[in-house]
């Protein structure tokens, strides 16, 4: 990616719309810009401009619309930057990027405006990344964290960290380089701070659930026996007919998905194959997914149908269940007389009776699901929730922490600890994007559209 060049894409997504952008960024992206206008027209800095859009070459009208100036450093990206507000024809949008491409700007690759940005010191790492997250965010949390972190959360954060080891070391390294200046660590002072930061990114390493919770959304696998009503309730949470009701056993064969907002939460329920012993191929290939299924869940939600007593497939099911930290049991069909006991479910498991069919009930269980997962999530510091990435950081961090802590109490030398510091400090940096290569920008800005 060469920085002297000026880049160019389509801002907003290909289709018929009222509107479609084209942003020109780089050093000539106002002299490119003003091929497209009349001669007489100008392009003044934080103004928009109406104009009709002509071919450079053949002085055939394009579109008419608004084009916006921005000069660096005042811009997204640091540099000069146009935008074409035209109209949202996809035949538009194709014929003026190539129109400017042809003038000399280079097709942008994915993620380099906001790249560029980074570049420029418009933004930290933390706030880069935290563009694509609101791009892609799809509920009202998901939202919020990456709000969140484009204001600076999560980069004070991890500041309130870096901070403090800067000071440590700059301190080490000037008692190895100026004795007689510079006075030597106070080694219990030192390990008391680093004991501290390491249960701070304990806890932050503790949310990672909530994080993937808030970003993918909340995975509820629904199991049972076959006709215990897992459908049923499937259709009920769906508020529409998604899975095919019948009295036949074997009829859900693999799994049906749907996502639901609840709480400005997204929980994926999944209805699954009923698990029983069985010789249809295609049936048995279907139970063998849902055990897969249940070991990625995070909540396992057992219909039983209570009419019925208990099988050994049921107790069967009991002990997969059980296994899981989230479960819960829906005693499903309460319109009709019980004969289920009880008193043989496995212990200290949530229990919920419903009927699926009439959808009784429901408005109960969607209760349990806020007080187990929603009203969790709302007690949560959003500046801690991190993705992957930032995670694996932190992790790393945390060992030269623990490293640093035990290496205390054995007094090691002060050349070997300011290393192991430094280690630390620049995995921060790292993170916030003080210290970075090209191949983990690459992967970061891989995952942004072509005009962001």
């Amino acid at each position: 990616m060469a920085l002297g060049d000026t880049i160019t894409a389509i801002a907003t997504p290909l289709g018929i719309g009222g509107i479609g952008v084209i942003r020109l960024s780089g050093p000539d992206a106002r002299p490119i810009a003003l091929r497209f206008l009349e001669s007489k027209q100008r392009l003044k800095p934080n103004r928009i401009l109406y104009a009709e859009i002509r071919s450079p070459v053949t002085r055939d009208l394009i579109d008419d619309g608004c084009v916006a100036f921005f000069k660096g450093p005042q811009s997204y990206t640091g540099e000069d930057t146009v935008e074409f507000q035209l109209h949202g024809s996809v035949h538009i949008m194709r014929t003026l990027l190539g129109e400017l491409i042809a003038q000399g700007a280079r097709p942008a690759d994915p993620g380099e405006f906001t790249r560029r940005a980074f570049i420029a010191g418009k933004l930290d790492l933390t706030k880069a990344e935290s563009v694509i997250d609101i791009i892609h965010s799809t509920n009202d949390r998901a939202h919020a964290v990456a709000l969140n972190h484009l204001q600076g959360g999560l980069f004070r954060q991890i500041e309130g960290l870096r901070r403090p080891l800067m000071e440590i070391l700059e301190q080490v390294e000037g008692s190895i380089d100026f004795p007689d200046e510079v006075d030597a660590i106070d080694r219990n002072e030192v390990k008391a701070v680093l004991t501290e930061m390491k249960q701070k990114i304990q806890q932050t390493l503790k949310l990672k659930d909530f994080g993937r919770w808030i970003t993918s959304g909340i995975k509820c696998v629904i199991v049972g026996r076959p006709n215990a009503g897992k459908s049923s309730l499937m259709n009920q949470l769906a508020g529409e007919p998604r899975a095919i009701v019948s009295a036949i056993p074997g009829t859900t064969r693999d799994f049906i998905e749907v996502r639901v907002e609840l709480g400005g939460v997204i929980f994926e329920f999944i209805d699954t194959a009923g698990i029983r012993e069985t010789h249809d191929p295609i049936e048995l290939l279907g139970v063998k997914r849902v055990k897969s299924l249940i070991k990625s869940a995070d909540l396992i939600i057992w219909v039983i149908d209570q009419t019925q007593p208990l099988t050994v497939e049921d107790h069967a099911i009991g002990t997969i269940v059980t296994r899981k930290k989230h479960k819960v049991i829906v005693l499903n069909k309460s319109d009709k007389k019980q004969t289920l006991n009880t008193g043989a479910l496995p212990a200290k498991v949530a229990q919920l009776s419903l009927s699926a069919k009439r959808g009784t009930g429901i408005s109960e269980f969607k209760e349990f699901l806020a007080k187990t997962f929603i009203s969790r999530l709302d007690s949560i510091n959003l500046d801690l929730i991190c993705n992957i990435r930032q995670q694996s950081c932190l992790n790393v961090v945390l060992e030269h922490l623990n490293g640093l802590i035990e290496g205390m109490d054995v007094a090691p030398n002060d050349d070997l600890f300011a290393f192991d510091l430094r280690q630390a400090v620049m995995k921060l940096g790292e993170l916030t994007g003080d210290t970075f290569n090209e191949t983990v920008l690459d992967g970061i800005f891989s995952r942004f559209c072509v005009g962001k």
